[in-house]
């Protein structure tokens, strides 16, 4: 009797040489499987696979060219639209700039004769009766035609019509070099009959 080598799942092995005798076709046995029609598409279809992924990556790169064009078109037309935002809102700065620096030169020119005929007036009472009464006709008359000359009224101005910060911006282009009184705005903007 054999050498007993123990249990081999839940049988009784025998001793060494039949063990092996019993096994020795295993391999070619399990060659056979490793090569039936279970595995004969396994090449095309990791092939298949990879052309897959292939063709799902030139879609997915295709998509990204798409949207980079996309967003390239997109930031060019917004730049081109900034800078006409900003052309006409500095055409509007220039027409307000237009408006008001020779009102406010006007006035600042009142103002200064204003304080020389004051400065001269204190200083009459200072002169003697006979420079006094030279004097004091001009100074009389230099008073009146400075009272005389007309005041500008501060008329706010706006870019007609403003709503919104969105079409402020987009109402700038559209009425550029268009700007006019409040007081006009509020006619134009009375429903029309």
């Amino acid at each position: 009797m054999g050498t007993f080598l123990g249990q081999h799942h839940g049988h009784p092995i025998d001793d060494l040489q039949s063990a092996y005798l019993k096994e020795k076709d295993t391999p070619q046995k399990l060659f056979k499987q490793l090569t039936d029609t279970h595995w004969t598409g396994i090449a095309r279809l990791i092939e298949k696979l990879e052309e897959q992924k292939c063709h799902s990556e030139k879609m997915v790169q295709g998509d990204k060219e798409v949207v980079l064009q996309y967003f390239k078109e997109l930031t060019d037309t917004l730049e081109q639209k900034k800078k006409v935002f900003l052309a006409a809102l500095c055409d509007v700065g220039k027409l307000i700039s237009q408006e008001y620096t020779p009102q406010i030169e006007r006035v600042k020119e009142i103002r200064e004769q204003q304080l020389e005929l004051m400065t001269v007036t204190t200083s009459l009472q200072d002169e003697s009766p006979l420079k006094f009464l030279e004097k004091i006709d001009d100074v009389r008359q230099r008073v009146q035609m400075l009272k005389r000359r007309p005041l500008p009224e501060v008329q706010p101005v706006e870019i007609y019509p403003r709503k919104s910060k969105h079409q402020t911006i987009k109402q700038t282009c559209e009425y550029r070099n268009k700007w006019i009184p409040a007081s006009y705005i509020k006619q134009e903007m009375q429903p029309k009959r």
